[in-house]
């Protein structure tokens, strides 16, 4: 609204004066909000943008999983345990340098299980091996 149509509605010039203060004011808050709501919207393009990347990625992923051959995966995990095994068994073959061994978890009880030989043969290896280091160890 301009000054003359305020003046044809019947304010006076002090009256006039504080409508542009209330609306400069108005307008003021009406900049900080849309400068807020930019940057939100900034925000949430760049939030936006991140999950589209992530989901290219996954499905990306998703579509390497088709390729993939249950069987072979399988077929895969005991060869690695079969040669784990005779890699264990033939110990000798890499002694004095190395001594292969399975991990010492807990979750190897089926593995220690259908393998008794290993507590057996090379358990009492570990342990004489570990005799000796700490026993060279000076007091």
């Amino acid at each position: 609204m301009t000054k003359e149509e305020l003046k044809a509605l019947g304010l006076n010039d002090k009256q006039i004066s504080e409508v542009f203060k209330l609306n400069g004011v108005a307008v003021n808050n009406a900049k900080g909000d849309l400068a807020t709501k930019e940057t939100e919207l900034e925000t949430k393009d760049t939030e936006i943008k991140t999950l589209q990347r992530q989901l290219e990625t996954a499905n990306k992923e998703i579509e390497s999983f088709k390729e993939l051959d249950i069987e072979e995966i399988k077929q895969r995990a005991e060869d690695y345990k079969k040669n784990l095994t005779e890699t264990v068994r033939n110990y000798q073959d890499y002694l004095p340098k190395y001594l292969p061994l399975v991990h010492p978890s807990p979750l190897n009880f089926r593995w220690l299980n259908n393998n008794p030989w290993f507590e057996a043969e090379v358990v009492p290896i570990l342990k004489e091996i570990v005799s000796k280091c700490l026993t060279s160890f000076p007091q």
